[in-house]
């Protein structure tokens, strides 16, 4: 079982359903249906695909200014093999499917979030179309996932 946080509801937060929406468009560029839950956003594998049924990308909001975007572990496995190798700032499950593994990081509604984003997607060869301050310990993970990203010429 890998770190669990409850996500609470949205109640109409302005920063987690402006990013909810700039993710969806760009990954709704790539065929992902998004599903709205109480306090988080999720978007399905695509169909035909193994994935079709299940969550392959995830927004988590846990509180204003507190939000964390992943990506399901073993769709990154499958779908970006060298992606897979960089240090993720996070792991986490997802209630009630704790034992599903997530990578990802902490995101704001801001360019550097989503540049991230996007980032990662073409890191696993999706074609498209088209804050919070995190503490010193998660500030150093995240630049450890840049530089990541960054030698992998992303």
């Amino acid at each position: 079982m890998y770190p669990t946080r409850r996500t609470v509801p949205v109640d109409g937060d302005t920063e987690f359903l402006s990013l909810t929406d700039k993710i969806n468009n760009l990954l709704s560029l790539g065929g992902f249906q998004r599903r709205q839950h109480e306090g988080s956003a999720s978007w399905l594998g695509l169909a035909k695909t193994k994935w079709h049924k299940e969550t392959v990308f995830k927004l988590c909001f846990y509180g204003e200014g507190d939000m964390a975007f992943g990506v399901r572990r073993d769709f990154v496995e499958q779908n970006g093999p060298k992606l897979a190798e960089v240090k993720w700032p996070l792991k986490f499950g997802v209630p009630p499917k704790t034992y599903v593994e997530f990578r990802g990081f902490q995101v704001r509604d801001d360019d550097s979030s989503m540049k991230r984003i996007d980032r990662v997607i073409q890191g696993m060869g999706i074609l498209l179309d088209s804050g919070h301050h995190p503490s010193g310990d998660y500030q150093i993970r995240e630049k450890q996932f840049d530089e990541g990203l960054n030698s992998l010429g992303l």
